[in-house]
C-alpha cells in the first residue's frame, strides 16, 4: 500500500472525530428557554434546538423592537454549537386592530418590515427558519390557507431571502389534522405548489397516541382514504428535498413516564432504519408550569430529568443499537468499541463513543468507501500500526486497532439505502 494511499485513508477516519457541524440529526423544542433549560439541551448532546420569535413579543408597540431574549438565546447558542431553527409567528394587537395574535396584519408590509429586521440582524447565527406555525390550527391562524400564502408565507419568505440569502426555509409546519378546514394534506399540497420556489425544507408536525407505528404509517401509506404525507410531499416535486418533524411526542399525564421514554427510543430505531425524518424535533425539553398545559416535557418543571431524558441522551451518543431487531450474524463483525472505551481511563467516556460512531458514518457517504473498506482489509496491518501510534488513543490506553475495525465493520444495506448502525 502506497503511503499517500494510507495517509488519506488516516485522514477519512480519523478527521470525523474533530469535525463539528449541524449535520446532526437530533433537536428540541426549547421555545425560549432559559439558559439553565439551554444547559441541559447541551448536556444531552442535542444540536437543534427549536425556538420562538414571536412578533407580538419582540414588537408590542410599533417600531420599538425588543430582541433582547433572542439576543440571549443566539449567545449561549452560538457559544455552546448550537443550531437555532427560528419560528416567526404571531401579530401584535397594534398590527391587526386588536383581532388577536392568529389574524394577519392589516398591513403586510408591516409583517415583511419585522421578518426583514429579524432575518438581517441574526443572518450570521440563525440560518433556518419556519414561517408561522401550524397555520391550518385556527388558534393559531384563523383566517386560511389562501390568505396564509398571501399575507404571511410568500411577505416573509421574500424578506428572508433578501435580509439572509444563505438561510433555509422550513416549512409549511402543519398539524396532522384531517377535520374539516384543517385537512393537512389539502394545505400541504397547497404551500407546497404555491411556494415552491421559497421552501428548502418540508417540515411537519405529528402527534400519534396509538402508538410509534402510526406516526410511519401516516408517513409512509397513509390511514384509510387519507394520502400518506410522502405521497403528497411527491405529488408537489419535493421527494428529494430534506424532510424534518419538527413537533412529536408524547406527555406525561397521558402516558407514563417509562412510557414516554420507551416510545422516544422506538422512534429514534425506526427513524435511524428508515433514514428519515432528517431531523427529529421531540416536543419538548421541560414541563410547562402554567396550570392546565400537559407535560410534554423530558424534563419536569424543577428540572428532574424523565427516562426520556436518559434516553433520548444516551441514544445520540450511540448506547443503544440502531434497531430493537438484531442483523443476521452474517451481515455483522462483532465490534470491540464499547468494551475498549469501558476498560479505559477516560471521564467523558460516553462523548468518545459518540464521536466514534460520528467518524464510522462520516466517513460511509463517501460514494468510494467499499473500495476503502477492501482497501483497509488488505493492509489491515500497516493501518493497526499507525493507529496504535495515534496519539489519542496511545494517551487513553484504547485498544486502537479495535477500534479502526469497529469504524469500519461491514453491514447489510437495506432496499432505503440506509446503512443500518452497530449492534454492541
Amino acid at each position: 500500500m502506497k503511503r499517500k494511499q494510507l495517509l488519506f485513508v488516516v485522514f477519512l477516519i480519523f478527521f470525523p472525530l474533530f469535525f463539528s457541524g449541524n449535520e446532526s440529526p437530533y433537536g428540541i423544542n426549547a421555545h425560549a428557554g432559559s439558559n439553565e433549560i439551554l444547559a441541559k439541551v447541551k448536556e444531552a448532546g442535542i444540536k437543534w434546538i427549536r425556538i420562538d420569535l414571536y412578533w407580538s413579543v419582540i414588537e408590542k408597540e410599533k417600531g420599538k423592537f425588543d430582541y433582547s431574549e433572542i439576543d440571549r438565546i443566539v449567545k449561549f447558542s452560538r457559544e455552546n454549537q448550537l443550531t437555532i431553527l427560528g419560528v416567526l409567528s404571531s401579530s401584535p394587537d397594534w398590527s391587526n386592530n386588536n383581532k388577536g395574535d392568529n389574524y394577519p396584519p392589516d398591513n403586510p408590509e408591516n409583517w415583511r418590515n419585522f421578518v426583514s429586521k429579524t432575518a438581517s440582524r441574526y443572518k450570521e447565527d440563525i440560518t433556518y427558519w419556519n414561517i408561522w406555525n401550524e397555520p391550518n390550527v385556527k388558534k393559531f391562524f384563523a383566517p386560511g390557507k389562501d390568505i396564509f400564502v398571501d399575507e404571511i408565507f410568500l411577505p416573509a419568505a421574500e424578506a428572508i431571502r433578501n435580509s439572509s440569502p444563505l438561510s433555509f426555509i422550513a416549512g409549511p409546519e402543519l398539524a396532522h389534522l384531517v377535520n374539516q378546514g384543517s385537512e393537512w394534506y389539502f394545505w400541504m399540497k397547497y404551500i407546497l405548489t404555491e411556494c415552491s420556489e421559497y421552501i428548502d425544507i418540508v417540515s411537519h408536525h405529528i402527534y400519534k397516541n396509538t402508538g410509534v407505528y402510526a406516526i410511519f404509517e401516516s408517513l409512509e401509506i397513509g390511514e384509510n382514504i387519507t394520502p400518506s404525507v410522502k405521497e403528497i410531499i411527491d405529488e408537489s416535486g419535493f421527494s428529494s428535498a430534506p424532510f424534518w418533524i419538527t413537533e412529536t411526542g408524547w406527555d406525561t399525564e397521558l402516558f407514563p413516564e417509562e412510557e414516554q421514554g420507551n416510545r422516544y427510543l422506538e422512534f429514534l430505531q425506526k427513524m435511524k432504519k428508515r433514514s428519515y425524518p432528517d431531523k427529529i424535533f421531540f416536543y419538548q425539553i421541560i414541563d410547562d408550569a402554567t396550570p392546565g398545559i400537559r407535560p410534554w416535557g423530558i424534563l419536569k418543571s424543577d428540572f428532574t430529568e424523565k427516562p426520556a431524558y436518559s434516553i433520548y441522551t444516551d441514544y445520540i451518543s450511540g448506547l443503544y443499537p440502531s434497531d430493537e431487531n438484531a442483523e443476521p450474524e452474517e451481515f455483522s463483525k462483532k465490534c470491540y468499541m464499547e468494551e475498549s472505551v469501558s476498560q479505559s481511563k477516560l471521564k467523558n467516556k460516553t462523548r468518545v463513543l459518540a464521536n466514534l460512531r460520528k467518524a464510522r458514518d462520516l466517513v460511509r457517504i463517501f460514494p468510494f468507501m467499499d473500495n476503502l473498506i477492501s482497501l483497509y482489509y488488505s493492509s489491515d496491518s500497516a493501518l493497526k500500526n499507525i493507529a496504535l501510534n495515534f496519539p489519542v488513543f496511545r494517551k487513553y490506553s484504547l485498544n486502537a486497532a479495535t477500534i479502526i475495525d469497529c469504524l469500519f465493520e461491514t453491514r447489510s444495506r437495506e432496499t432505503s439505502g440506509f446503512v443500518a448502525g452497530m449492534t454492541p
